[in-house]
């Protein structure tokens, strides 16, 4: 896996090499630190880190440390700025979150089994849309489904593995952020 995650890295800063970069800060369902970088054409990839909600629709559950890394696609090769590409991308989401550190939100009890996750990983292909709102700034919206993996650890010690596809199920992402770029 860390082989594979280098030679993402060498291989994206290869093409890199005439491409802009910007840093910014994002404020949704995923709030962190994000870094973008322009490869030239429509290509691009996203950097975030940070804490995302652990269910869209039920802030309740609160929010996680999450990190991830998303290669795009840029459907329209116009763009709003230099600092990001707006309109429509499709994207692949590889992302990791540690669900037990949270901002706010229940803690995993064996009585819930499931909230006794602790590490998810999981790769997610997107559509999104990324709307100006100035030159500095905009909205970024995306769903997609995809596989995930997670491993669950019980109270008494003993952990396991599940992954989404054992069920025959996919993993749901929709993601709303408004960004602003420094």
């Amino acid at each position: 896996m860390k082989k594979t995650l280098v030679l993402l890295a060498l291989v994206l800063a290869t093409f890199g090499a005439k491409a802009q970069s910007s840093l910014g800060v994002e404020i949704g369902t995923i709030s962190g630190l994000s870094f973008t970088q322009k490869l030239g054409g429509r290509f691009a990839y996203d950097l975030r880190a940070g804490f995302e909600l652990a269910r869209v629709f039920k802030a309740s559950e609160g929010m996680i440390l999450m990190a991830n890394i998303e290669p795009r696609y840029n459907l329209s090769s116009q763009s709003a700025s230099t600092y990001y590409q707006s309109g429509t991308y499709l994207g692949l989401n590889i992302y990791a979150s540690l669900p037990q550190v949270k901002l706010w939100g229940p803690k995993g009890s064996d009585a819930y089994l499931y909230t006794n996750e602790y590490l998810v990983f999981g790769f997610i292909p997107t559509f999104g849309w990324v709307v100006p709102v100035n030159e500095r700034s905009y909205i970024r919206a995306s769903a997609g489904a995809g596989l995930s993996w997670q491993k669950y650890k019980r109270l008494d010690g003993r952990a396991y593995w599940h992954n989404s596809f054992k069920d025959n199920s996919l993993t749901v992402s929709l993601q709303l952020a408004y960004s602003y770029r420094f």
